[in-house]
């Protein structure tokens, strides 16, 4: 399917749901359409579906991906689910298996990558610790942090975590326990005149794993449920990409690296069967923000047109 065109000031129609078909795939309570047979259970029929919905998405993103001048990746991982489906354009080191998942389109492993930093997308994590050790006193700081991405009201919530040693510990378990299973903040340089947080890694496999289960811890934990209810409540201003699609809980994140500037997300969408749960980052060539967030502004189109091929659960 192609792309919708660009949209910027408006949403794509009235939510993903309500523009996608109901594939013939059929997603239990807790399942997934992602998933392998040995992993998720499926009927062999079911997987092969699933198979070939990966195919389609990967031929479709390489399609919108050569339209764009710059590099462009997305993850994307049922929500409650542990499979990633990932196009685009490879992490910084691709020569180490362990460092980059493999494109599952036709992009180059061995061509340009991009370097994930986190930028401000590491701000729903830190804000679940903060609210989990802190409670409504943060709770302004953190309506900041989430809603407005403020940096200064970040920060507060970073102190507020208490001994400087524990700050980084408290930040991984929240991500552990939504399940992102690498993933550490980075230390070096990390003091009250460094505010290098944002400089931090996040692979985007890594971080939809973490999206895909957010969702489902925000069920039990009142922390996450605060964050991810602010994460559908983002400022006007930076709902482009992902926050164009309607009923879309996400953050965005944006900044210059060493090499380009990066713009990326990470969110939870709906789709007709369930939902998905989306990290796209975009590194345009001008290194201009605004490149970048056209960009993903057509891959939120991208994934609005193919959303009955979306890998899609429920907690």
């Amino acid at each position: 399917m192609a792309p919708l065109p660009f949209a910027r000031a408006r949403r794509f129609g009235a939510g993903v749901a309500a523009l996608a078909a109901v594939a013939a795939v059929t997603v239990s309570a807790c399942g997934s359409s992602g998933s392998s047979a040995a992993a998720g259970g499926q009927a062999p029929a079911a997987a092969a579906d699933a198979q070939l919905a990966q195919l389609r998405l990967a031929e479709g993103f390489d399609s919108v991906n050569a339209t764009f001048d710059g590099q462009a990746a997305v993850a994307l991982v049922p929500v409650d689910g542990d499979e990633v489906w990932y196009f685009g354009s490879p992490a910084t080191d691709p020569t180490d298996p362990t460092a980059t998942p493999t494109p599952a389109g036709t992009a180059d492993p061995d061509g340009e990558t991009i370097d994930f930093l986190s930028w401000s997308t590491m701000k729903p994590p830190l804000a679940i610790a903060a609210l989990r050790d802190n409670g409504d006193a943060v709770s302004d700081l953190v309506d900041s942090a989430i809603r407005w991405s403020d940096n200064d009201a970040t920060w507060q919530l970073w102190l507020s975590l208490g001994d400087r040693d524990t700050w980084v510990d408290k930040y991984d378990r929240v991500l552990r326990d939504a399940g992102d299973r690498r993933t550490k903040m980075r230390t070096d340089g990390f003091d009250d005149d460094d505010r290098s947080y944002g400089l931090s890694d996040w692979r985007l496999d890594d971080q939809a794993l973490f999206a895909a289960g957010l969702p489902c811890l925000a069920e039990d934990d009142e922390a996450a449920a605060t964050v991810y209810e602010l994460m559908g409540e983002i400022d006007e201003d930076q709902s482009w990409g992902l926050g164009l699609i309607d009923g879309a809980h996400f953050k965005g994140g944006w900044g210059p690296g060493a090499d380009q500037y990066l713009v990326r997300q990470f969110g939870v969408i709906e789709t007709a069967r369930g939902a998905t749960a989306v990290a796209v980052a975009a590194a345009p060539t001008d290194n201009d923000h605004d490149t970048g967030t056209a960009m993903l502004d057509r891959i939120a189109g991208w994934l609005v047109t193919e959303s009955d091929r979306l890998p899609a659960g429920r907690c």
